[in-house]
């Protein structure tokens, strides 16, 4: 093929990319339309719109999921390459094909303007009224999405309501959730409290469930990644990779002195058995002879550790991958559990969210954590198999829980003493 043909099949795939993207996120958007008017009686999908079991109901959810990232997908590509293709030829709206140029028509123009309107009739549902805000990380929990605006906030408004970050209320935040309350409870035109009491009761069931279930995914997926990289792909690796090659026996000046501080033991433990009585003198060639067992043995098993060193780095690195995918690809999750997390500590007690507070600073930052520091900063160096720098660690504890005390201390002084100033004067009073 010619130069020119590949430019101009290249050029013609740009072209037609506009159209192609919307023409799939259209097709997404009429399977969605499909199941709505198939199983929701042309409503949302949800649990409030269906007779259906919980599985059923999140089995159409997951499809519906699928397909409203599939329209996000192909609308940002729509407009990209569209912007893209007026920029090369900004001055006409045309393109070949076959050789010939086609201009767009007024009924092209309209068939992009319908197609459009009936993908944003259709998502619009799984949006806020505004457009701005996708609710789409909510939808898992099968809450509608004007359910899940009002309950978002009622539950800012619960925190929030009368305050400043960063400032403390002349009046205090529960006062105006507690009167907000009372108003609904004596109201008679109030028909609709209990009907919402239920709604708010299945949305923190169904965001409490799911949050469990997520982070309980974040430690398993990772664990096991890690566990069946390291066991069934890189030692393998590596064992068939050195076996034609010099073995590694240490990696490190480190593990080389362990073994021979081990070696030199085993030794003196024999002498001294022999001194004791409990065996019999040894003699030279034997003695030769047993710690030449010893010292194959012993690297064996400092080779199997340098080789596990080596296969901590890749299955880490597979592990972190996993994580990073798992935020990336459920974002929506992610939002529920922050928002889960959030109502969990904002519910609890002032004294025992200031419990919380000192416990956390004091393990990380206090008096006795360079300990606790030097052990991880241990454990982390044999992991990988790196001999330990005692400068770098030293420096390490001088400055990184320094630089955390500070984050923290904003953080209390940023958000959380405007919204519970109680908790930072509890917080004080059991620090001094």
């Amino acid at each position: 093929m010619r130069v020119p043909n590949v430019f101009s099949s290249a050029n013609q795939w740009l072209i037609e990319t506009p159209e192609r993207a919307l023409d799939q996120a259209y097709r997404s958007a009429l399977k969605i339309k499909e199941i709505e008017d198939k199983y929701f009686q042309g409503r949302g999908v949800s649990p409030d719109n269906a007779e259906y079991s919980s599985r059923v109901v999140g089995y159409f959810q997951t499809e519906v999921k699928n397909y409203l990232q599939n329209i996000k997908v192909r609308v940002i590509e729509f407009n990209f390459s569209r912007n893209i293709v007026n920029l090369a030829a900004p001055s006409r709206r045309r393109y070949r094909r076959g050789g010939d140029i086609v201009v767009f028509s007024d009924t092209q123009s309209s068939l992009i303007i319908e197609k459009l309107e009936f993908i944003e009739s259709v998502t619009s549902k799984y949006l806020s009224p505004q457009g701005k805000k996708d609710l789409s990380p909510y939808y898992n929990t099968g809450i509608p999405a004007e359910n899940i605006e009002k309950t978002m906030k009622d539950s800012k408004y619960q925190r929030l309501e009368g305050s400043n970050p960063g400032k403390e209320n002349v009046v205090p935040r529960s006062f105006f959730s507690s009167l907000n309350r009372l108003k609904q409870e004596v109201d008679p035109e109030s028909t609709k409290t209990e009907e919402e009491i239920i709604k708010q009761f299945r949305e923190s069931r169904y965001q409490t469930s799911l949050s469990i279930r997520f982070i309980l995914i974040l430690f398993i997926i990772p664990f096991f990644v890690y566990q069946i990289s390291k066991a069934y792909v890189v030692m393998p690796a590596l064992n068939h990779y050195f076996e034609a090659r010099e073995k590694v026996v240490f990696l490190n000046n480190d593990l080389e002195n362990e073994a021979m501080m081990e070696l030199k033991e085993y030794q003196e433990m024999m002498e001294f058995k022999s001194l004791l009585g409990k065996k019999e003198p040894i003699k030279v060639e034997e003695k030769e002879k047993l710690l030449k067992e010893k010292v194959e043995e012993i690297a064996k098993d400092y080779q199997k550790k340098s080789l596990g060193a080596i296969a901590n780095i890749f299955a880490d690195t597979l592990a972190l991958l996993s994580i990073v995918l798992l935020l990336v690809f459920n974002r929506q999750e992610l939002a529920i559990v922050k928002d889960f997390l959030n109502r969990i500590f904002y519910n609890l007690s002032d004294s025992a969210k200031a419990f919380i507070l000192i416990l956390s600073t004091d393990m990380f930052v206090g008096f006795h954590s360079p300990h606790g520091w030097e052990v991880i900063l241990g454990s982390f160096f044999r992991h990988f198999g790196l001999p330990e720098n005692e400068n770098f660690s030293n420096l390490f504890i001088a400055t990184f829980p320094v630089i955390l005390d500070t984050v923290f201390k904003y953080w209390i002084f940023r958000y959380l003493n405007g919204l519970s100033p109680s908790s930072v004067a509890t917080y004080k009073n059991m620090n001094e």
